[in-house]
């Protein structure tokens, strides 16, 4: 066999059945594709330049997937790394929500604290107010009562 008809051989099967269809013919049908796998084999070893191109072939083609899997891992650890990145901003952010929300919730606690003891003394006066009445008058509420009252309680 020569190069040529080696060439023929493997470019029919490979090109009529694919690489698994390949395998598979040589699993299926070991009776008939052996046989010609071995001469092809040993054309191949027999000869130099298809031993050279075989090897080149080989270089090329483990060159290729390196190049496509070290690409990908590099791709995929930028990826990994921009997700942490934003997962990271996220937090800062929540942190800094939080803090803002805790900053005002303590301001607004003091607000109502501050406008609860102002209530408290408007409402202590008017109690007092109330107190200083005449004896027999204190159940008696009047119009002037009522205009004496702190804010909200009318």
């Amino acid at each position: 066999m020569d190069g040529l008809e080696i060439a023929t051989w493997v470019g029919a099967a490979v090109g009529t059945l694919g690489i698994a269809g390949t395998i598979a013919a040589c699993i299926a049908c070991p009776t008939v594709v052996i046989p010609v796998l071995s001469k092809i084999v040993s054309a191949i070893l027999k000869c130099t330049p298809c031993l050279i191109v075989l090897v080149f072939v080989a270089s090329v083609t483990v060159a290729l997937f390196g190049g496509y899997w070290k690409g990908r891992s590099i791709e995929k650890a930028e990826c990994r790394a921009e997700a942490l990145a934003a997962e990271l901003r996220n937090r800062e952010i929540d942190l800094e929500v939080a803090s803002k929300a805790r900053s005002d919730e303590t301001e607004r606690a003091n607000r109502i604290a501050s406008e609860a003891g102002q209530r408290a003394l408007s409402d202590a006066d008017f109690i007092a107010k109330l107190g200083a009445r005449k004896p027999n008058s204190r159940c008696l509420l009047d119009d002037d009562d009522m205009h004496d009252a702190p804010a909200g309680k009318r």
